[in-house]
């Protein structure tokens, strides 16, 4: 009861809205299993550099989600990632967290190699 009158009343979105379109084109790269129980809750947040801090009403600490950003992915290819990530099917979310750090590697690697 408490979760909707936060959403409704006080419009605190949900951790999954929140992921989806207030971090611009940042991935979460915190496992998944750190914030599931969040992901269908409102949720307090504050966005500092490359963290998402957000707690729900009943919690007494912020829980840190660390972000990064993904060069040359376009809104669509997101928005991919993100249905699979928070999919429920935990073979695929998993498979979808190793493409993202998989991402991440291939861009460090050329950002090493331009140096």
């Amino acid at each position: 009861m408490n979760d909707i009158f936060r959403k409704y009343h006080l419009k605190e979105p949900l951790l999954r809205d929140v992921l989806d379109s207030s971090i611009g084109f940042r991935f979460p790269t915190t496992k998944l299993s750190v914030y599931r129980y969040l992901l269908n809750r409102p949720v307090q947040h504050v966005l500092v550099d490359d963290q998402l801090l957000c707690k729900a009403a009943d919690d007494s600490n912020w829980t840190v989600i660390e972000l990064v950003k993904i060069r040359g992915m376009n809104t669509t290819q997101r928005k991919g990632y993100l249905k699979g990530l928070f999919s429920g099917d935990p073979s695929r979310e998993e498979t979808v967290e190793i493409g993202i750090h998989e991402l991440l590697s291939l861009q460090r690697t050329a950002a090493a190699g331009q140096k």
